[in-house]
This record gives C-alpha cells, sequence and structure tokens, in this order.
C-alpha cells in the first residue's frame, strides 16, 4: 500500500502540471535533450553496473501551456529524474526571445548549482540578431551567473562596447566556444578561463597573435591550456620570423611540416615548437593557413592532433 501511494502522490504531482483547464488552451512543442542510463536487469552486482557507465542520449517531447513556457518544466524534470533516473545535461537558450526577468528564472532554474537540483552541464546561448544595449546587459547577467562546468558556447551578436572582461564568467566552464567572434579582441581571449578555447571567425588582427606569441616566450602564460583560432589566413612562418626579430637574445623553435589526407581532403601543417626560458614547451600549428592552434601549456597530455580531431567534430 505505501508504494501504491507513493505512485499515486508522483502521478497526482505530474498531472497537476500539465492538466487542462479548459479546451482553448494553445500548447507549444518542446523537445529536451536527456541522457537516460542504458540499464538492463542482470545478476551482476550494481557496482558493476555503475561501472559500464552505458548511457544512451534520448529526446523527450512535450506538449507544454504556453503561458506557462519552460518556467514548469524545472519541477516537471525533477520528478522525472527521480522517477526514471535521468539527468538534465544541455541547455540551448535563445536569450532574446526573452524579457530580462525571465531570463533570470531560467538561468536560476537552470543554470544554477542548488542544494536541491543539479544544474545543466553544457549551456548554449543564441542571439539571432544583433545585440541591443538591453541585450548586452542580459547577457552580462546571465554569463555572470551561469555554472555550465562542461561547455559554454556563445553565438552571439553583441554591441560594440560589450566587452568579456576577465572576472565575467563567475565559474570557469571546462569548454568554451565562440562562433561568430569578430567582436572578440584579442586581449579578451587572453582572460579566459578554461582548459580548452575555440575562437571561429574571428577578426583579431595578425599583429595581436604575434604579440601574444611574443608575450608567451617572455614567461607570460595565459590560463587555458589549448586553444583553436580561425583566420581569415595567416603564415605562420612570417609570424615566427618577426617575433624573433623583436627579441634580442634569438628565439629558438623547431619547424615541422607535414601533409595529411583526411575524409575532408589534404591538410597542410606547419607547426612550431618554442622551448622558452623556464623549460615550458609551447606548440603552434597553423592548418591550411586558416587554423591556428596553441598548446601553451604542459599540463596536459592531449595533443594537438587530438585537439585538432576535437576541433573538426564541431565544424
Amino acid at each position: 500500500m505505501a508504494i501504491k501511494g507513493h505512485r499515486e502522490t508522483i502521478i497526482d504531482k505530474l498531472y497537476s502540471i500539465f492538466q487542462r483547464k479548459n479546451s482553448d488552451k494553445k500548447f507549444s512543442e518542446t523537445t529536451y535533450g536527456v541522457h537516460i542510463p542504458n540499464w538492463i536487469p542482470t545478476e551482476r552486482s550494481l557496482e558493476a553496473i555503475r561501472d559500464q557507465n552505458a548511457v544512451e542520449e534520448k529526446l523527450l517531447k512535450f506538449y507544454v501551456p504556453m503561458e506557462d513556457g519552460c518556467f514548469g518544466f524545472r519541477t516537471f524534470i525533477n520528478h522525472l529524474s527521480y522517477i526514471f533516473n535521468i539527468t538534465l545535461t544541455d541547455l540551448e537558450l535563445h536569450f532574446q526571445d526573452f524579457t530580462r526577468y525571465e531570463n533570470e528564472i531560467i538561468i536560476y532554474l537552470y543554470c544554477w548549482n542548488r542544494r536541491d537540483t543539479n544544474c545543466v552541464k553544457a549551456l548554449t546561448l543564441i542571439g539571432e540578431s544583433v545585440n541591443t544595449p538591453e541585450d548586452d546587459q542580459v547577457l552580462y547577467h546571465i554569463l555572470n551567473r551561469q555554472e555550465a562546468k562542461c561547455q559554454l558556447t556563445l553565438n552571439i551578436k553583441p554591441t560594440s562596447k560589450f566587452h568579456f572582461h576577465g572576472d565575467l564568467l563567475r565559474h570557469s566552464t571546462n569548454q568554451l566556444i565562440v562562433r561568430n567572434s569578430d567582436w572578440l579582441s584579442c586581449s579578451e581571449l587572453s582572460c579566459f578561463d578554461s582548459f580548452s578555447v575555440w575562437i571561429f571567425n574571428s577578426k583579431i588582427i595578425e599583429f595581436n597573435i604575434e604579440f601574444m606569441i611574443e608575450q608567451w616566450y617572455s614567461v607570460w602564460t595565459p590560463k587555458w591550456t589549448l586553444a583553436m583560432i580561425e583566420l581569415i589566413f595567416i603564415n605562420i612562418d612570417d609570424f615566427i620570423n618577426r617575433v624573433r626579430e623583436r627579441i634580442p637574445a634569438g628565439l629558438f623553435a623547431n619547424r615541422s611540416e607535414e601533409t595529411i589526407e583526411g575524409p575532408d581532403g589534404v591538410s597542410h601543417r606547419i607547426k612550431y615548437s618554442i622551448r622558452r626560458g623556464d623549460g615550458t614547451i609551447g606548440e603552434f600549428l597553423v592548418e591550411n593557413n586558416k587554423y591556428l592552434y596553441i598548446k601553451a601549456r604542459g599540463n596536459t597530455d592531449i595533443s594537438l592532433s587530438t585537439f585538432i580531431s576535437m576541433t573538426k567534430s564541431m565544424m
């Protein structure tokens, strides 16, 4: 009886969220990505099942009242998580579709770690049109309060007055992806506090890239370890030669070159491995005179080849 009563309570809660009060109410369709453990009852121990970590991604499709939107979903997801052991992992937020107050509620419900629920692990912010000054302020609020620890993706078009200053992200994320990054400066890139950074469609000028390499050689180290910068055109040989000319003691760099045939065609790569005074070895690789890959720290076993493969999966 206790189990039956408990199930009825849960069903009542779910029904109370989605019950229709009248026949004229309009409903909108919402799709959420969740991870559902691919669990099959066996005679194995619970520990062995957990060690397998078999996870299958599913899409759940819901129909919710339009006036409730995404705000009533937090309670529903909590109930689903309790019943089926599922976790909300990704959130794609088109922040311009909501008011500032609504964005604040969404970030609080889905992107804050609280005692009663976990926040999303990956957050994607999308702006369909060029920001207004008010949109910039909304972005400041979202970025300062979100706690997506795995991945943060920015596909935004801020105004010229928007600045991605160093303390904007109160909580660092492991992977930071910036698309349509013509608004992003090299000084802002140097302030990023993520393990790996991807900058697509960058308008950073050549001199600033050279200056960043020169700063790195002078024992400045960014907080990030791996970075990719997509440029219109880049000649790494000219870069390194100009940096050499500005360093009185000279710069010793090991140059390598290779051509690789892959699924996307022929890829030409030139890499410089540079050792600076403190013994740190940095790697600077350019692929097809367009993509600059940087390994600025020695705190990882991830090679630039692996990092390049990760990048291609995002294109």
